[in-house]
């Protein structure tokens, strides 16, 4: 497992942008629904502004939604604000819809008549975009919704209104964890750079904060590590860094970061806190998190063009494979595209065809065979010496690309289930003066390829599959009643006094919900009150000196 600051600092000049970077969670801002209850939430799913102040930089604002009556909100022919329901928009958010005119002129229109904050509507399916313009009068903040959002809020908004609070609601942001979403066995080191950012959004000084975070490995232990932040001056943010954390057993680790509340003076309940994840497998790197994206965000392009993702390895290893996915096959059928294993020469200088080495490679023919978005796993033969395996050295910086050379469009599948840009897109294009240059861009946060790679297990067979070996029999500990409504009881009937019991009540994102420990238990009932907690799926875990368990848990009220 790489470290993330640490490992990505001594190798920023590797990358034209800097957009290769550990699992985080990006700085957010957010739409918040507060009243009809029915609707309320937080919504992050949001484009933002170039122009006008920027979210991060003001107080949230709070109003009304108000459609604009004439929807787009343009100028007239006559230069005339179109806009004809001035004195309901007054004080409030206006929704005005895409199109027609220029996302600055429609903010400026809604600002001349008194709006708090503009939301554009999309018009066409996807993603909300950045909206790009220049205004400098204007004073208002503007966001984006998507086309099926907006659509729903429009048939609430015909029966009732809708408060909403457009601003950066999180005082906790830009979380890391590890390098890789998924990193073999073999390749794990501690954990150096687990951080988190907290924002104080304030004219007023913060005192006090403490912040924790709290993993969750696979088999339910929690691990906790606090720091204290004693001032936060107004407006100021500050990155604190825990304790080195080593993973162990193979599968998915959670990862919460939080602070202590109502002590914080811009704190809003169930928001301030942001929770990650990454596993620990036994056989592959991946910087996607598995969710397949079909017919959602597309990532590719024509002619040359290739997509890579960049891996450490931490120990010597052989790569075997690659895999990948295609979104359209039908638009390159017949033709080739070539998996690409590079080594990085010198870490020193830039990312580019000149200072990479190939070592691995597999040329793969898209036939009508060939499904959307379905999993293709090549096998990777060594460039210098085909008979011979594919070798990564330990400290060693590798990248795997599939490329494409032709005229038309190469659409490889995503994931867009992540909210953290970990791919870059290298681009393969001539430069002004007719030299093939590799461009390192990347993609913004929602988007990272389906591209892993296989590598060898470790030596021996499996990875560790528990930190405290071995597990409990399932005549040691029973869960009654199961499902629960008001509470469960645990029966512990172990071999020998242990002398230390944690049992800790997980939900099914892998954050503990209720913690308990015992001392000096053999043959022992405890009950655990779950009356508050929401109808569905949780996990008890009972860690002994004798081993552990995890049970599934239905609470059903």
């Amino acid at each position: 497992m790489k470290t993330s600051f640490t490992k990505f600092f001594k190798f920023s000049c590797l990358l034209a942008v800097a957009l290769l970077t550990n699992i985080s969670a990006q700085a957010q801002a957010g739409l918040i629904i507060n009243s009809p209850a029915d609707a309320a939430g937080i919504f992050t799913d949001i484009g933002t502004a170039t122009f006008g102040p920027q979210l991060i930089d003001i107080e949230d604002v709070t109003g009304n939604l108000i459609l604009a009556d004439d929807n787009e909100g343009c100028l007239t022919a006559a230069g005339e604000n179109s806009i004809m329901n001035g004195a309901e928009i007054a004080g409030n958010i206006a929704v005005i819809d895409r199109g027609a005119c220029q996302f600055q002129e429609k903010t400026g229109n809604a600002q001349e008549l008194g709006a708090v904050a503009v939301i554009i509507c999309n018009n066409v399916a996807g993603d909300p975009i950045t909206m790009g313009g220049e205004n400098d009068t204007l004073t208002i903040p503007a966001i984006m919704l998507t086309l099926d959002f907006c659509n729903e809020l429009k048939v609430i908004l015909a029966n009732e209104p809708i408060n909403a609070t457009i601003g950066n609601p999180f005082n906790l942001s830009q979380s890391t964890t590890a390098y890789a979403h998924s990193t073999p066995c073999s390749q794990i080191t501690a954990l150096q750079d687990l951080a988190t950012t907290v924002s104080n959004r304030t004219d007023n000084n913060q005192t006090d904060i403490v912040l924790t975070c709290e993993i969750t490995d696979p088999d339910g232990a929690v691990t906790t590590f606090t720091e204290n932040v004693d001032v936060l001056t107004s407006r100021s943010d500050s990155t604190v860094t825990f304790d080195e954390y080593l993973p162990g057993p193979i599968g998915e680790y959670t990862v919460r970061f939080f602070n202590n509340g109502e002590a914080i003076g811009n704190y809003l309940q169930g928001l301030d806190e942001e929770t990650l994840s990454f596993n620990i497998t036994e056989d592959f790197f991946a910087l996607d998190d598995g969710g397949l994206n079909p017919g959602g965000i597309t990532v590719g392009g024509g002619g040359d063009f290739s997509m890579g993702a960049l891996f450490f390895a931490e120990n010597d290893i052989e790569a075997l494979s690659a895999t990948f996915a295609i979104s359209e096959p039908d638009s390159i059928l017949g033709e080739m595209l070539t998996v690409i294993l590079y080594e990085v020469n010198d870490p020193a200088v830039a990312l580019d065809q000149n200072n990479v080495s190939v070592i691995g490679f597999h040329e793969y023919e898209v036939t009508a065979d060939d499904v959307a978005d379905e999993l293709i796993t090549v096998d990777l033969a060594n460039f210098s010496s085909p008979g011979d395996p594919v070798n990564m050295v330990a400290d060693g910086i590798y990248v795997l690309m599939v490329e494409y050379i032709g005229s038309n469009f190469f659409f490889i599948t995503a994931s867009g289930t992540i909210n953290y840009p970990t791919v870059a897109s290298i681009v393969v294009a001539p430069d002004a003066n007719g030299v093939s240059t590799w461009f390192t861009g990347g993609f913004n946060s929602g988007v990272t390829a389906i591209l892993r790679l296989n590598v060898t297990p470790p030596v021996g067979g499996d990875c560790t599959v528990s930190v405290n070996e071995p597990e409990l029999d399932d005549s040691q500990i029973t869960l009654m009643p199961n499902p629960a409504s008001e509470t469960v009881n645990i029966l512990l009937d172990l071999e020998e006094a242990s002398e230390t019991v944690q049992i800790h009540l997980f939900d099914i994102m892998g954050r503990a919900v209720q913690s308990e420990v015992h001392n000096n238990v053999q043959d022992q009932l405890f009950t655990m009150d779950v009356s508050n907690l929401p109808t569905g799926t949780y996990f008890i875990s009972v860690i002994t000196e004798e081993g552990r368990k995890a049970l599934k848990l239905s609470v059903n009220h």
